[in-house]
């Protein structure tokens, strides 16, 4: 994803079974409600610290992932953000949430 990119829209990247990782740039603010659904092979993704907002389903049905660490200045987390993440073992939560 280019540098210029400061968001990321709806299901930009849903049904992307085989997207193993994505490296968002640091510029990024928003990702947008089901970006990233049914992303099976989605092992990790870095959050860039702008992002105030895990919206919802954004990460719905990602069965690979694994863990993931939300940086400081996430302020809510939307319903079924994490839903159907069966790997899912760690969520690492900020005090800003």
């Amino acid at each position: 994803i280019a540098d210029s990119v400061t968001s990321v829209g709806i299901g930009a990247f849903a049904d992307c079974k085989a997207l193993p990782s994505i490296e968002l740039p640091s510029g990024v603010a928003s990702i947008g409600e089901y970006a990233f659904w049914d992303c099976g092979a989605l092992v990790g993704i870095a959050i860039p610290s702008g992002v105030s907002v895990i919206r919802e389903g954004t990460f719905g049905d990602c069965g690979g992932l694994l863990s993931v660490a939300l940086p400081d200045g996430i302020t809510a987390i939307e319903k079924e953000a994490f839903g159907y993440c069966t790997s899912l073992t760690s969520v690492s939560i900020p005090n800003t949430v």
